[in-house]
């Protein structure tokens, strides 16, 4: 995410986690914060936060960013055009706030404007862009280049890594007075070293609106107050419909859950830890009566990264289910490995470890439940259980069974509570219709 400003005085990255203490400062103090509506609250809010960047209209012309050398480009909306009559850069490098920006009588500044905190739901947009120009005072048409004298430039780049090299930009504009508007033309080139990359800033008779510094800065402020309203007004809804939902409590919601199932089912998964806690499950397991269905991790055709110096490709992996039969026979010798835990909540630990993994079983079957977490370590039942479950997977996925010291150890005591309900089944089971 950029770290550049958006068109208020903070970021509108900022906005949405301000937005967010103050919901949850506020539920707390009224006692009736509901976690699971805090992401579709930020989503709302994000898209707010576009509905009020989009009143300003994005101008015809578009930033162009190379994606894969030599001849593959995507576009990306300005999220700020415009130029400052009798204004000049300030003293400070980074990001030009209009709070920075000086007065001036022989200076005013072009400026271009890529916020990707601003252009949410647009490809390509990550990494922010700005370019503002001081241009010396000239009455009907000039034309400069980007190192021309007495041309000064301020120049954020972070397309490709904000820690990427930036080079100077490279590229010639022509400004003409036209009505109370700059009617612009000319191309600039932007570049960046370790890693490479390539934007094009091209202008073809396109108009820009003129304001004053007085104007622009309050305009600016209007912005902002425009926001902070709207930000309100989310707030009191969300606030109604929070005191007027029936949400149940951490502690309701467990007594709700759906009760263990009168036919047979089984599931399994592994939780990274520590350094792996983002790692995905390699396999999961899910069986309802005489289906067991089991999902692998493969890549898909979807695009989830193009470099945009060598063009190289990341394909996002999706987890692909198959279903096979499963027999009376196996689901009876599960049923005997845990013949004397039923309707437990069993955890087993590895303390001596702290990443690696836990790897779940739940079983549930004529109303009573028996779930088993493996923490770093495994036991017999566990390998019992796995082999049985491997005879139904490929080679490449099949649950590990070891008994290497460190790894095994049949005389640890687990936690021991009560299985409530098909918690592990319930969360993962919508996975398993989609191949």
């Amino acid at each position: 995410m950029s770290t550049g400003k958006g068109l208020s005085g903070e970021s509108t990255f900022q906005q949405p986690i301000l937005f967010a203490r103050r919901l949850r400062l506020l539920a707390v103090t009224n006692n009736f914060m509901k976690f699971r509506l805090i992401t579709p609250i930020l989503l709302y809010l994000l898209s707010v936060t576009n509905q009020v960047n989009a009143q300003q209209d994005f101008p015809e012309p578009m930033l162009m960013r190379k994606l894969v050398y030599p001849d593959s480009m995507a576009f990306v909306p300005y999220t700020n055009l415009c130029f400052i009559h009798n204004a000049q850069l300030p003293d400070d490098s980074g990001w030009v706030m209009e709070y920075t920006i000086k007065k001036s009588r022989q200076q005013s500044l072009l400026v271009i404007e890529m916020n990707s905190s601003d252009s949410l739901g647009y490809n390509y947009s990550s990494g922010s862009v700005q370019l503002v120009v001081e241009v010396p005072d000239f009455k009907d048409s000039v034309t400069f280049g980007m190192q021309s004298p007495g041309i000064r430039t301020s120049l954020v780049n972070n397309y490709g890594s904000i820690s990427a090299t930036t080079d100077p930009p490279k590229g010639t504009f022509t400004l003409t007075r036209m009505n109370g508007q700059i009617r612009i033309n000319g191309q600039v080139e932007l570049t960046t070293s370790q890693p490479y990359t390539r934007q094009l800033i091209e202008f073809k008779d396109n108009l820009i609106p003129v304001y004053s510094l007085h104007n622009y800065q309050e305009l600016m402020k209007e912005k902002e107050l425009q926001m902070e309203k709207m930000i309100d007004e989310v707030i009191e809804e969300i606030v109604k419909e929070i005191m007027e939902d029936t949400i149940p409590s951490a502690e309701e919601a467990e007594k709700q859950l759906p009760p263990p199932s009168q036919g047979f089912r089984f599931s399994y998964r592994n939780y990274g830890l520590g350094s792996n806690r983002w790692s995905s499950s390699r396999v999961v397991v899910l069986i309802e009566n005489d289906v067991l269905s089991y999902g692998i991790m493969k890549q898909s055709s979807e695009i989830d990264y193009i470099n945009p110096a060598t063009g190289d490709t990341t394909w996002k992996n999706k987890r692909s289910w198959q279903h096979v039969p499963f027999s009376t026979t196996s689901r009876d010798s599960i049923l005997a490995v845990i013949a004397t835990a039923k309707g437990s909540d069993l955890y087993y630990s590895n303390y001596h470890i702290m990443s690696g993994s836990i790897h779940q079983f739940y079983i549930g079957y004529e109303g009573w439940c028996t779930s088993i977490s493996m923490q770093n370590v495994s036991n017999a039942n566990s390998n019992r259980i796995s082999a049985l479950i491997n005879a139904y997977l490929p080679d490449d996925y099949k649950l590990s069974i070891t008994t290497e010291p460190g790894w095994y150890d049949d005389q640890t005591i687990p936690g021991v509570e009560e299985c409530k309900g098909n918690r592990n089944f319930t969360a993962i089971s919508g996975e398993a219709g989609n191949d």
